[in-house]
């Protein structure tokens, strides 16, 4: 495949993050280019660059632990599990229909 300067620039550079120990983030702000970019020339590059056997991928921030929750048990084996601060009107009505 015939590569032009800049294509061969990257494929330079993709190689290089490649067979770094470095993050995608942390290898773009190291030879000062733009994240987004090394990306997508990574990208157009999957499948012709050797690969360290897995993939990057970016997490999504983990989410707040849910809220504790109360477990009411009524007569009649009828058993309501509710979120800690649980609107108490709603669930004395809940309560009451099942009582």
């Amino acid at each position: 495949m015939s590569l032009t300067p800049t294509a061969q620039r990257w494929a330079r550079l993709v190689t290089a993050l490649e067979q770094s120990d470095l993050t995608a983030a942390a290898f773009a702000a190291k030879h000062n280019v733009n994240p987004s970019t090394l990306s997508w020339w990574r990208s157009r590059f999957r499948g012709s660059m050797p690969s360290r056997g897995f993939v990057e991928v970016e997490l999504p921030a983990v989410p707040a632990a849910p809220a504790p929750l109360i477990r009411v048990e009524l007569p009649g084996d009828a058993v309501v599990v509710v979120p800690v601060g649980a609107d108490l009107r709603w669930l004395r009505a809940v309560v009451e229909a099942l009582s």
